[in-house]
C-alpha cells in the first residue's frame, strides 16, 4: 500500500513538472505521515457487516444480540512506527531526488535551448550588420555611379554642342572656300597674259614698240577696225611708188608668226617707246 501511494504521488508530481508546475513533495510527505501515524485514542474501529448498521441508541447487549462481528485493530508498536517512518522518509527522499533530477534535466534542456537561441541571435546580428554594411556600400556606389553618369551626360551634351559648332564652322569654311575658288576663277578668266610689245621700224627710220594684244572692250568693233586698217594699209602700199622722197616700207610680220594668205592681219595698237 505504501508503494502504491508513493508511485501515485510520483506520477502526480511528474505530470505537474511536465505541465510547468512545481512538485508537491511536502504534501505527499504530509499525507503519508498522517496516514501511517497512530490515532490519538486507540479506540477500535467497529465494522458492522450485518443488520444494516449501528444506531446511536444501541447498547453493547443489543449489538451482541444482533450477532454482529466486531473486529478490533491492534495498536502499532513504536519500533514498527519508526521503521515505517524511516521507509517513508527514504521513499520521500528518493522521489524528491528523482523529481530534482528530472527538473535539472528539464532546466539543462531549457538552458541549452536558450544558448542555441543566443548563438542564433548573434549570428543573425552579424548577418544583419553585414547586410547593413553591404547596403550602405551599395547606396554609396549607386550615388557615385549617378554622379559619374550625370557628368558623362554633361560632357556628351558639351561634345554634341561642340560637334555642331565644328560642323557649322566646317560649312562656313566650305562656303568661303567655294567663294574664294569662284573669285580666283573669275580673276583668271578676266586676266590674260599680255604679249610683249614688238619693235616696228617706221618709214622715217623710227623704231616703235607695237603691242599685238587685243582690247577686250573693243572686241565687237574688231572686224570693222580690221577692215579699215587693211584698206589704209593697202592704200599706203599702193601709193608708195608715187612718193618721191622715201619709199614706205611695209610692216614686217612678227617673228615666228606668218599670217595666212586669206586672213587679214589683226589690228595693232601702236605704242611709242619712251623718250621718242
Amino acid at each position: 500500500m505504501n508503494n502504491i501511494k508513493a508511485e501515485q504521488a510520483e506520477d502526480v508530481n511528474m505530470k505537474t513538472l511536465s505541465n510547468g508546475g512545481a512538485p508537491s513533495t511536502i504534501n505527499v510527505a504530509n499525507e503519508a505521515h498522517d496516514e501511517y501515524l497512530p490515532s490519538k485514542t486507540s479506540v477500535p474501529v467497529i465494522n458492522v457487516e450485518k443488520n444494516g448498521g449501528v444506531n446511536a441508541e444501541n447498547t453493547p447487549s443489543d449489538i451482541a444480540k444482533d450477532e454482529a462481528t466486531v473486529t478490533h485493530n491492534q495498536a502499532i508498536s513504536p519500533v514498527e512506527e519508526i521503521d515505517q517512518l524511516r521507509r517513508d522518509n527514504v521513499q520521500i527522499m528518493t522521489t524528491a531526488y528523482s523529481q530534482m533530477l528530472a527538473r535539472d534535466k528539464i532546466i539543462h534542456g531549457k538552458n541549452k535551448h536558450i544558448n542555441n537561441l543566443e548563438n542564433t541571435i548573434k549570428r543573425q546580428l552579424v548577418a544583419v550588420n553585414a547586410y547593413n554594411t553591404l547596403r550602405d556600400d551599395y547606396w554609396n556606389m549607386k550615388r557615385e555611379y549617378e554622379d559619374k553618369l550625370a557628368a558623362i551626360k554633361t560632357e556628351m551634351n558639351g561634345m554634341v554642342g561642340l560637334s555642331k559648332r565644328m560642323k557649322s564652322c566646317a560649312d562656313q569654311v566650305e562656303v568661303k572656300r567655294d567663294r574664294i575658288r569662284r573669285l580666283i576663277d573669275d580673276e583668271e578668266s578676266e586676266e590674260e597674259p599680255e604679249p610683249e610689245p614688238e619693235p616696228v621700224k617706221m618709214p622715217g627710220g623710227e623704231v616703235i614698240m607695237v603691242d599685238s594684244s587685243e582690247d577686250e572692250s573693243a572686241v565687237p568693233e574688231e572686224p570693222a577696225s580690221a577692215a579699215k586698217m587693211a584698206v589704209t594699209e593697202k592704200s599706203t602700199v599702193t601709193e608708195e611708188p608715187v612718193v618721191a622722197e622715201e619709199p614706205v616700207v611695209a610692216e614686217e610680220p612678227a617673228a615666228n608668226e606668218e599670217p595666212a594668205a586669206n586672213e587679214e592681219p589683226p589690228a595693232k595698237r601702236v605704242k611709242f617707246a619712251e623718250g621718242v
